[in-house]
């Protein structure tokens, strides 16, 4: 085909206007340090301001500034806010819980002695869940520790 037979159209652009062969459509490339949008956001996110919060000021970056309204709005009864703090909050959890099964796949429990386990434990379960449970200590037996170890695969 000859250069004089080429069609332009949809998707044929005119062969003049065409990248050249070895030749970057994009010479220049991404400036470097640039941000995407959810970078800046996050950024944003997390600077810190200061409100007064029952006539005293008090420090806390603008993400917990807008949860604080959000609950807020909702205990106002605001039906949006109510809707967007049970999603932001089972999300919340879902991340939480999600992080925790990969610390607790990743964690080698073979190596751990009854006594670090225990220690484990201690610092591991949440006092909330302590207390719903009517456990004040946790008391691990060697028992308890198979079990752990196989319902955890290992």
């Amino acid at each position: 085909m000859s250069d004089s037979d080429y069609q332009t159209g949809w998707g044929k652009p005119p062969k003049h206007s065409q990248f050249k062969p070895g030749r970057s459509g994009n010479p220049r490339g991404r400036p470097r340090g640039s941000q995407n949008i959810a970078s800046r956001v996050r950024r944003i996110l997390r600077e810190r301001i200061v409100v007064q919060e029952n006539g005293r000021r008090k420090s806390m970056t603008k993400a917990e500034a807008i949860a604080r309204q959000a609950v807020l709005k909702a205990m106002q009864g605001d039906l949006r806010a109510v809707e967007k703090v049970v999603v932001l909050y089972q999300s919340a959890e879902e991340a939480e819980l999600a992080a925790a099964e990969k610390l607790l796949r990743e964690i080698n429990f073979e190596s751990f002695t009854l006594p670090q386990l225990e220690m484990f434990l201690q610092l591991a379960v949440p006092p909330d869940i302590k207390k719903a449970a009517g456990v004040k200590e946790l008391d691990v037996d060697k028992k308890t520790l198979k079990v752990l170890k196989d319902s955890l695969g290992f």
